[in-house]
């Protein structure tokens, strides 16, 4: 053997090996765990078909996907709860300790009108199944929400067979997530509610917590800002609503007290806070924000919000490039073990036939 390509064999000690084996020939080579990039780079350059292949199959899989997508259109608006709300308070009562019955009476069985509309309740309502199935149900939007099974001519729902070729709602059902299967039967409030509820996203607003920030996604630009003013003066009518009935319960129910009593100071007792009710109510109706106000109202947006077509396709490349380069070194390592594998093939058959 050529002394130049056989390894080292000077005593240069080992610092792995024993003391005792200190002085034997060291055959480890510090540059065999050497990583050469031009090697790297050679394993690229033979695979660059592979790398190329993958590539473009990513980016023909994202051009057909975004071919087929809706552009869907976001509005915004930004809602902000009205904050240091009245509550019923019972001033006259307070002052006789000989009433205090009376007083827990009243404070167990009124409930407080003008409490303050925090985030929470308002998220509650306008995430509520009832509350979206009241608005399917008002503005008739089953056709609107589901046009790809609604027939505008006849005003009527297209039957089944021809419902599997209508590819928007397809479509919509991916985008939004929605996997009922119409082709039965035809959409009810509660689909709708749900696709309505897939559609709104409401979030605090990150400068002020106290804020709402509200979305709405849809194919048509003009729908979505026209929804969200629905949604705002839907939930705007609601609470007005539910204090309003709570102040005509509580008239109700002290018109119902004041007959029991025979105590006169009690009685005006009573009329005032009946007299409150009152005023609770006419305040319900005509306070101009009443439960939140509008700091932002619904635009039609000018721009589709998604699919983000340079981001996908970018996104795409990068994901399809790395997932190249890796096959590409798989299978070079694949065919690196398949001739260690026949050289030692080799090597036993050399040593049999000896």
């Amino acid at each position: 053997m050529d002394k130049e390509n056989s390894p080292t064999t000077n005593p240069v000690s080992c610092p792995a090996l024993p003391a005792a084996l200190q002085n034997q020939p060291c055959l480890y080579r510090p540059e065999d765990d050497e990583i050469d990039l031009l090697d790297l780079l050679r394993v690229l350059i033979r695979h660059v078909r592979c790398v190329a292949a993958i590539i473009i199959v990513g980016l023909a899989g994202s051009i057909f996907y975004l071919f087929f997508s809706d552009d869907i259109y976001q509005a915004k608006a930004t809602i902000m709860p009205v904050q240091g709300s009245k509550t019923i308070n019972i001033p006259f009562f307070q002052q006789l300790k000989e009433l205090d019955e009376i007083k827990n009476m009243l404070s167990a069985n009124l409930p407080a009108v003008f409490q303050d509309t925090n985030t929470t309740t308002i998220r509650a309502v306008l995430q509520s199944r009832t509350f979206n199935i009241y608005l399917v149900e008002k503005y008739n939007l089953l056709p609107v929400l589901f046009d790809g099974y609604w027939d505008k001519k006849e005003n009527k729902w297209i039957g089944g067979a021809q419902r599997q070729l209508n590819r928007q709602l397809t479509m919509r059902e991916k985008i939004f997530g929605v996997a009922t299967d119409f082709s039965k039967y035809t959409p009810t409030s509660i689909d709708g509610a749900e696709l309505l509820m897939k559609k709104l996203k409401v979030e605090k607003s990150k400068p002020l917590n106290d804020w709402l920030e509200l979305r709405f996604d849809d194919k048509d630009p003009a729908f979505a800002a026209a929804m969200l003013n629905k949604y705002i003066a839907e939930l705007d009518y609601y609470l007005r609503n539910r204090e309003i009935e709570r102040a005509m319960a509580n008239q109700k129910y002290l018109q119902e007290l004041i007959k029991t009593q025979s105590n006169n100071d009690i009685k005006q007792g009573l009329t005032r806070v009946i007299i409150g009710q009152i005023e609770a109510a006419m305040y319900a109706r005509v306070a101009t924000d009443f439960a939140f106000k509008t700091v932002d109202s619904p635009l039609i947006p000018q721009q589709a919000f998604k699919p983000k077509r340079m981001q996908v396709l970018l996104l795409t490349f990068v994901v399809s490039l790395f997932c190249g380069i890796f096959v590409a070194f798989f299978i070079e390592y694949i065919g690196n073990a398949r001739e260690r594998w026949k050289q030692s093939e080799r090597k036993e058959i050399g040593k049999l036939q000896h």
